[in-house]
């Protein structure tokens, strides 16, 4: 019995370190592991062939690497001008036109995308 307590003890703790551990790094866990997490995603809404299954990985793995190379960077400066923007006096105008750069950021998204899925 004591056995039995201390292994739950053990698996419960197990459970929360791990817990901490993945919240402490989910997005960079989840941004990393996209292609693969994308499965289990996709899965809940359709049901995929594994010659689809095998082409969407290929597409979200072309995306996130594009990604990485060409959005990223762009999002820093972005990030880096819109601290400068609340740092200073800013205006609505300022953070409208914040607004259009993270708007044409999806809108990047979306197209490289639809490119990556022509391709494949």
């Amino acid at each position: 019995m004591l056995i039995k307590i201390n292994t739950k003890k053990i698996i419960h703790a197990m459970v929360v370190i791990s817990f901490v551990l993945l919240a402490s790094c989910s997005t960079s866990f989840a941004y990393n592991n996209l292609p693969w997490l994308s499965s289990f995603w996709v899965d809940d809404y359709i049901d995929l062939n594994s010659s689809q299954a095998k082409q969407l990985k290929i597409i979200i793995k072309q995306t996130r690497n594009w990604h990485r190379q060409v959005e990223l960077p762009k999002y820093k400066q972005d990030l880096i001008k819109l601290q400068k923007t609340f740092n200073s006096e800013f205006n609505i105008s300022d953070l409208t036109q914040q607004v259009t750069v993270a708007k044409l950021h999806w809108s990047n998204l979306l197209v490289q995308v639809s490119a990556f899925n022509r391709i494949g």
